[in-house]
């Protein structure tokens, strides 16, 4: 849970994020304390392909770009289901173009998502994230 109390299911609200269009693959980072959640996203290809070319700027660019951070947390917002799994709690994203495998074990032998791998993988970034707020 949050420090407010509110009980979340990171793994529910994961797999009904990963269903949106921007996203293909979303790990949830919860903390005690603190009273929002913040997401790993890796990024749809072909979405964030688009993007790029609309704007005339590189995937790098278009990862650390607020305007699309905005975008991809408006989409999750409005799914109907996430919104009794507390996706408003969701406040900031960490964006990526690469993909969580096998090979770079972010994934298991059966597809699964190495959850505490991913999220010591992209520690560094989350303290930036939570020292911001």
């Amino acid at each position: 849970g949050l420090k407010d109390g509110t009980i979340v299911f990171p793994h529910k609200l994961m797999t009904v994020l990963e269903r949106a269009d921007w996203a293909s693959q979303v790990v949830i980072d919860v903390r005690k304390d603190q009273d929002f959640l913040v997401g790993i996203v890796v990024m749809d290809s072909n979405r964030i392909r688009d993007f790029c070319r609309q704007r005339n700027i590189s995937v790098a660019k278009a990862l650390e770009d607020d305007t699309l951070q905005k975008l991809v947390l408006q989409e999750f917002h409005c799914i109907p289901e996430a919104r009794s799994l507390h996706v408003y709690k969701l406040k900031r994203l960490l964006l990526t173009a690469s993909p969580w495998t096998i090979r770079n074990k972010l994934l298991t032998g059966s597809h699964k998502k190495r959850v505490n791998v991913i999220l010591q993988k992209y520690s560094s970034e989350l303290e930036k994230v939570y020292a911001v707020q």
